[in-house]
C-alpha cells in the first residue's frame, strides 16, 4: 500500500512538472531564496534583505504568469517591508 502511494504521489508530482516547466522553476527559486534569505537572516547578514526582495520578485512574476492577480498584493507588502529592513540594518 504504502509503495502505491509513493509511486502515484511520484507520477503526479512528475506530471505536474512536465505541465508546467515554468511555474516548478520560479517556485523553486523563490522557495531556495527565501530559505537562504532565512539563513543569512539568522546570522545577522545584512544580504538577506536582498535574498528576501529577489525571493519576493520570482513570486510576483509566479503569481502574474499564473493570473492569480490577487496574490501579486503579498509580494509587493514584503518587497517594501525588505527595503525597510535593508535601510535600518544600514545604520547600524
Amino acid at each position: 500500500m504504502v509503495e502505491l502511494l509513493k509511486y502515484t504521489l511520484t507520477n503526479l508530482l512528475w506530471k505536474y512538472i512536465q505541465a508546467n516547466p515554468l511555474s516548478t522553476l520560479l517556485q523553486v527559486m523563490a522557495v531556495g531564496f527565501s530559505m537562504s534569505g532565512v539563513v543569512f537572516n539568522i546570522h545577522k547578514k545584512k544580504i538577506c534583505w536582498i535574498l528576501f526582495s529577489i525571493s519576493g520578485i520570482f513570486w510576483l512574476w509566479l503569481y502574474a504568469y499564473s493570473q492569480l492577480y490577487i496574490s501579486i498584493i503579498p509580494p509587493i507588502v514584503y518587497l517594501f517591508m525588505n527595503f525597510w529592513g535593508w535601510k535600518k540594518w544600514s545604520k547600524k
